[in-house]
């Protein structure tokens, strides 16, 4: 039985070369006998639709790109309820997964991995109403504004201070919400919240702002101008 690996990625991922990198994945995995299918479309359901109808004729699938990516290649397989061997090559600005899970940052190394056929490890996500799968944050409020205010090409030239210069423009903007929290062992709480932020690692922009409780979801928010962390 022939074996086939899927590689999506994002166009735009590491300043447009993501495309040159899964080319270059998939001349690497020919001489290992193993079939590849390029997989990259516009558009984010787009992209979920055409992970969804492919996955079963793949026998794995490498993600190329950021943690963006491979959002959008978890939720895929979330909504199909498929499992299936992944395999990362790191592009983003920042690679906080790959990063949480020790894996090769440099493209050439990512692929050397792969090809070796490594033991698989089980990793731990996000799933938002078994519809959306989020594999290292989750924001909403003024945070979720800033960020997705930030577009790709700013991220390519500036790095994270295209972060830091939404977030000036941002001062000022007082927007909140009144969200429902349910915490396991403390009840449920109804907060105006002004931002909040879910993490599966301790890390968020590539710095560590939590070292406790390592291997939970950590749960930053603010509301009504008093801060609160959760693990």
């Amino acid at each position: 039985m022939s074996i086939t690996y899927g590689i999506f990625y994002n166009g735009q991922a590491g300043q447009g070369q993501a495309a040159t990198v899964a080319h270059q994945a998939a001349q690497a995995l020919a001489k290992h006998h193993i079939q590849t299918q390029l997989l990259t479309t516009p558009g984010i359901p787009r992209a979920i639709a055409l992970i969804k109808q492919t996955l079963p004729q793949l026998s794995a699938l490498i993600i190329i790109g950021g943690d963006g990516t491979l959002n959008v290649a978890m939720t895929a397989l979330l909504q199909a309820n498929a499992s299936i061997p992944i395999g990362v090559i790191p592009m983003g600005t920042v690679n906080n997964f790959a990063k949480r899970y020790h894996l090769p940052t440099d493209p050439t190394a990512a692929i050397d991995l792969i090809c070796q056929r490594p033991a698989l490890q089980s990793v731990g996500i996000l799933a938002c109403n078994q519809r959306r799968a989020v594999v290292s944050s989750l924001t909403f409020g003024n945070l979720a504004d800033i960020s997705n205010e930030v577009r790709q090409t700013e991220k390519q030239r500036f790095g994270k201070l295209s972060y830091l210069y939404r977030a000036i423009k941002h001062i000022g903007k007082n927007k909140s919400l009144p969200i429902r929290y349910q915490f396991k062992h403390a009840g449920s709480r109804t907060l105006k919240t002004w931002f909040c932020l879910i993490t599966t690692t301790k890390s968020i922009g590539g710095h560590t702002y939590s070292a406790s409780a390592p291997g939970k979801m950590h749960l930053s928010l603010l509301n009504n101008r008093v801060s609160v962390n959760r693990c």
